[in-house]
């Protein structure tokens, strides 16, 4: 449901959004893709693997990309997932439909 509700939020946005529900259907999506991807939102923990994982496996086959973690864990959780790196964020969840916007145009370097 946090998926859905963040898509509509982008896409009322302006932004063009692809929607996975686990990780390695991420993974598939992102490389069968002809859009180009500007940057990767993703929960630390995914079913199948965890946000982690997907980001390097795109890293991998795309180039480091800007990421933004979102989760309801805080803390401990979060260094032991190995998430903050140069050019990754994190959002607390859960979050308004303004903070996901506002980390995404930080995440882009937007200036809106």
């Amino acid at each position: 449901m946090v998926r859905n509700v963040a898509e509509l939020a982008l896409k009322r946005l302006g932004y063009r959004v692809l929607s996975a529900s686990d990780g390695p259907s991420a993974v598939q999506l992102a490389e069968s893709t002809i859009e180009p991807i500007h940057g990767i939102i993703t929960d630390v923990v995914l079913p199948g693997m965890g946000g982690r994982e997907v980001v390097d496996a795109l890293h991998k086959r795309l180039g480091p990309l800007p990421t933004l973690y979102v989760s309801g864990y805080t803390g401990d959780r979060i260094d032991e997932e190995g998430i903050k790196s140069e050019g990754s964020y994190f959002l607390q969840k859960p979050f308004m439909a303004m903070d996901l916007g506002r980390s995404v145009r930080r995440m882009l370097g937007e200036r809106k």
